[in-house]
């Protein structure tokens, strides 16, 4: 038995010593990574009459299609008094019907051909899109079309929508996460701002059937839709059927295309503090970024990889969580956006530790604008950005998808052939001067949701930042500054 347990015990150092000595890496660092040369798949493309635009890609490798339509417009657009109504519109679309089907038929034609049609719309682009078998084109097809083009927004699903979103609201207050979120939006963007704003219960309450015609009728049109595709169907088949079930859907004169809102000057730098009993302090840190597609696009994207985006590998991961131990999760960088991005650090931490967390976030940011990465950093970030950019096309239903969000973001047209080539030109420099240029440490929002003291969040930092009190109900409210006997 003593030889027995003996063997078993060596048979895996045994194999361990065996498998290093045949070259197998002891470390992730030991790995080998190399650029990749790679291309993605170009769509057909082609124009309908009527201004619909549609991509195609054609994959025999199951009898399925799968196709998406995608229009400019969103919540950004909502008059004052009706945040939700994007969100409302885009799910009702689905759900309320059509002039042609109930509900309740459409949930039954849909469940018994195994197919599925789902609608939404975020806060620039709406989308409705389906899944079906090929042979069920025709019949899925006639579905779709009047879910985008003839919605019915049945009121009892607008009931029930609207009492769903209520108690979403009532939830906000015992999610750290959300609080922390719309406090730092409300405090970046200010708390009138469109890019701030979320949906209340006076909002909700208010949204009616008509106000959603309105909304789809002031996006929902032939010229301002986009319809990608990917499956086994002929493109000749394909183009008939679009033809069958769009063609018909006229142009209209009065189409206006939707115009994104300016974002203003309400930026309020600060330490926002907002006492809620979880042993979790939920911390944000960051300020307005640059838009989108900017001059320094390729600098943005390895900024992010190497500080805050690179999972494991990033500094803010290394330095923050492995050397240190002070956060459950850190990560965070650039994210642009049309009119602006922001700067973004995120983290989780045991309460104890948010104050220390904060200081060596804020070390670790300074530091980036004072010092170059590393030629081994770059190279590394270059590598993995890359790798991570082929997974953008694990099918063609999203190699297809994604070419109508970048135009429908607009993306130049080979955005996707160039961005490798592109991130490889980048210096280190060039970097620096990136994030010295867009990293403003004096005009930071921090926002902490936790159960600390906003006392002994302003003692902490002495006067340096001012330090104020929020509260929340179903969105942020501020109380006032916050003061200590050494900061008075």
């Amino acid at each position: 038995m003593r030889k027995i347990l003996l063997v078993s015990f060596l048979f895996p150092l045994l194999t361990l010593a065996a498998c290093s000595s045949n070259g197998i890496p002891r470390s992730p660092d030991d790995i080998p990574a190399t650029k990749l040369d790679f291309s993605p798949v170009e769509p057909v493309e082609w124009t309908m009459s009527n201004g619909i635009k549609v991509l195609y890609i054609h994959d025999d490798e199951l009898p399925l299609i799968r196709g998406v339509a995608v229009f400019r417009g969103g919540s950004l657009q909502e008059a004052p008094g009706q945040e939700g109504l994007a969100a409302i519109t885009g799910s009702q679309m689905r759900e309320g019907a059509t002039q042609d089907f109930s509900p309740e038929e459409l949930d039954e034609l849909l469940d018994n051909l195994g197919a599925s049609i789902e609608s939404s719309f975020g806060s620039e682009w709406g989308s409705v899109s389906f899944s079906s078998l090929s042979d069920d084109l025709d019949q899925v097809l006639t579905i779709y079309a009047e879910v985008i083009r003839r919605p019915a927004f049945d009121s009892s699903r607008l009931a029930l929508a609207k009492h769903l979103v209520a108690q979403e609201i009532v939830r906000r207050r015992d999610d750290p996460g959300t609080m922390a979120s719309m406090s730092f939006a409300s405090m970046v963007y200010g708390p009138n701002s469109p890019y701030s704003q979320s949906a209340t219960m006076k909002s909700i309450a208010s949204i009616s059937r008509g106000d959603m015609q309105a909304f789809h009728k002031r996006f929902v049109h032939p010229q301002n839709t986009i319809i990608a595709a990917a499956g086994s169907i002929p493109i000749e088949e394909l183009k008939r059927q679009l033809e069958s079930k769009f063609g018909d859907w006229t142009r209209s004169d009065k189409f206006v295309p939707p115009v994104l809102p300016e974002v203003g000057d309400s930026l309020k730098p600060g330490v926002y503090v907002l006492p809620r009993e979880f042993e979790q302090a939920t911390i944000m840190i960051g300020h307005r970024g640059p838009v989108r597609l900017g001059p320094e696009h390729y600098q943005l994207a390895l900024y992010n990889r190497i500080f805050g985006h690179g999972g494991f590998s990033s500094v803010l991961f290394k330095e923050v969580r492995s050397k240190r131990g002070l956060a459950y999760s850190v990560w965070g960088g650039f994210y642009p956006g049309a009119k602006s991005g922001v700067f973004e650090i995120d983290s989780g931490t045991r309460v104890t530790q948010a104050l220390e967390t904060i200081k060596t976030i804020l070390d670790l940011v300074e530091k980036s604008r004072e010092e170059q990465f590393t030629k081994d950093q770059i190279e590394d970030a270059v590598i993995g950005e890359g790798r991570r950019f082929v997974f953008n096309f694990e099918t063609s239903r999203e190699t297809v998808g994604r070419r109508a969000w970048l135009d429908v973001m607009d993306y130049p047209r080979d955005y996707d052939q160039k961005f490798l080539s592109r991130l490889g030109e980048v210096k280190a420099d060039e970097i620096l001067n990136f994030a010295k240029d867009n990293i403003d440490l004096d005009n930071l929002v921090i926002v902490i949701v936790g159960d600390i003291s906003p006392q002994e969040v302003a003692k902490f930092f002495d006067g340096k930042r001012p330090v104020y009190q929020l509260d929340f109900d179903t969105e942020p409210h501020l109380v006032g500054p916050v003061r200590t006997a050494s900061v008075m």
